[in-house]
């Protein structure tokens, strides 16, 4: 029923933003690219990665994050119904991306953004929820490193993916610090350290105060919807892209159709979390 909901509503905004003009930046959200997790919210099989890569190729103008740095970018990089200007981003660092994503973004041509958890790349931590997985969870250095020779961004997703907003400033400086200089210690090429991404996108205003302090122009939540020279550089949107999401629904997202459903959803897991209080905005990431 929750599906049928899903598409019924999404069908509806998809039709009614059909005449109108959808001018900004789109920044879409991935995590991991596996095969053996079809039904993981955060999961896009391998199949259906490719057709997302292939569309996005041939319908929208995908800009790496340099783009997005430049001062005067927003105003000629604003896209339009016909061809969004699209942002392709991966959270975490999990080992798919390497094996699965890579290979695709590679072939053609598209650049990406990847946000590191610094304390578990290289290691044989893994996400509570992935732990059943038998093989590796995430990338090692020397994967990180080919990637980024192959024209991948990487920037900090703190050292060990908290919610920050339930810590200290000092607790909040110490985790993103950590993961500058471990990112700093790797010296290789495609590190962008002035570009951050919030786990769960969960901050606060004294995350925002330790992201100026620490000379971060960019910034990226899980808040749905488009960017535009209106957004606060430091509270960028993202749309969340999952292993349900078909072909019809990339393009749904892309228009917008989807935004209304991630703002409730987003809601009502910020009302369900304990202890979360003084946070902007919580969600995967």
């Amino acid at each position: 029923m929750k599906q049928i909901l899903r598409h019924l509503t999404s069908n509806f905004f998809y039709l009614l933003k059909l005449p109108q003009k959808r001018e900004g930046v789109i920044v879409l959200t991935y995590h991991r690219v596996h095969e053996a997790m079809p039904a993981d919210d955060l999961n896009t099989p391998p199949e259906i990665f490719r057709r997302h890569m292939r569309y996005l190729k041939d319908h929208c103008r995908v800009i790496a994050l340099g783009e997005l740095l430049k001062e005067e970018a927003w105003e000629p990089l604003k896209g339009t119904r016909a061809q969004p200007t699209v942002v392709i981003t991966f959270d975490d660092g999990y080992r798919d991306n390497y094996l699965n994503a890579y290979p695709v973004l590679k072939e053609l041509g598209l650049p990406a953004v990847l946000f590191l958890v610094t304390g578990m790349i290289g290691t044989d931590k893994k996400r509570p929820r992935y732990a059943a997985l038998p093989d590796p969870d995430m990338m090692d250095w020397e994967e990180v490193r080919e990637m980024a020779e192959g024209g991948i961004t990487f920037a900090p997703h703190t050292h060990t993916h908290p919610r920050l907003a339930q810590m200290s400033y000092e607790q909040q400086k110490k985790e993103i610090q950590d993961s500058l200089e471990t990112l700093n210690a790797q010296h290789f090429a495609g590190f962008c350290k002035s570009v951050f991404c919030y786990p769960y996108g969960d901050y606060n205003e004294d995350t925002l105060a330790i992201m100026a302090e620490l000379g971060f122009r960019l910034a990226f939540t899980v808040k749905p919807g488009i960017n535009d020279a209106k957004t606060p550089l430091l509270e960028l949107r993202r749309t969340g892209i999952n292993g349900r999401d078909t072909l019809f629904d990339l393009k749904k997202k892309l228009a917008g159709a989807f935004d209304w459903l991630h703002e409730q959803t987003q809601r009502k897991t910020l009302h369900h979390l304990v202890g979360g209080a003084g946070g902007k905005g919580k969600g995967a990431g």
